[in-house]
């Protein structure tokens, strides 16, 4: 059974605005970031669908849910939250770059460096993938409904970036980089689900970070 999950990244914060490496701040959205949501489901980029909705529990993702498709049930998967920046949490590349604790993360090529207080790149993704799991789980739930319909079940998640670039990055590895996955604010992708297995995937929205 053939069947969607869209993942969208949330809508724009402070955070974004100001290169803030930030993953547990439980930040809101800007009036901004509303309004370019705003936009962009009156443009038709967000399907319709009727069930499955999930996000990671913050502020953040749950407003751009409602903003997109009201005050719906949605199951948090907190396994998608964002990466934890631990001590640098809300600040910007220049105010951390000359860290000792900062360098060994990045440079780290084994991604087992955890940064101070958050996580390393390795845990990161093990946790996401984790999340991703389970999000095809409670998805596999929504397809029951269509069974005996013509019509595809489809599921909505709204995360965050770099947990998006992370899915991405694992499962279409040949394809592209991490950040080159990563979308744009309140933009993402359609995941597309064979038996359960994802087995392709289309573009969800309009420009994506290069």
């Amino acid at each position: 059974m053939r069947s969607k999950i869209h993942i969208i990244r949330h809508g724009t914060t402070e955070g974004n605005k100001k290169g803030w490496y930030y993953g547990d701040l439980d930040i809101p959205l800007l009036e901004e970031g509303i309004k370019d949501i705003e936009a962009k489901k009156a443009g038709g980029v967000y399907p319709e669908v009727s069930g499955g909705f999930f996000t990671s529990g913050m502020t953040r993702t749950n407003q751009t849910l409602d903003l997109i498709y009201g005050k719906v049930e949605r199951t948090h998967i907190l396994e998608l939250s964002e990466l934890k920046f631990g001590i640098f949490e809300g600040k910007t590349y220049d105010e951390i770059k000359d860290q000792k604790e900062f360098n060994d993360w990045v440079y780290d090529e084994e991604g087992n460096i955890h940064v101070p207080g958050g996580d390393s790149r390795n845990s990161f993704r093990e946790r996401v993938m984790k999340g991703l799991d389970k999000l095809i789980s409670l998805h596999r739930l929504e397809e029951l409904k269509y069974r005996h319909v013509e019509k595809e079940a489809e599921s909505i998640c709204v995360c965050h970036g770099g947990v998006i670039g992370c899915i991405m990055n694992e499962v279409f590895n040949d394809e592209k980089d991490f950040l080159s996955w990563i979308p744009n604010q309140g933009e993402g992708y359609t995941l597309i689900l064979d038996n359960g297995i994802i087995v392709d995937f289309e573009e969800l929205g309009g420009r994506y970070a290069n």
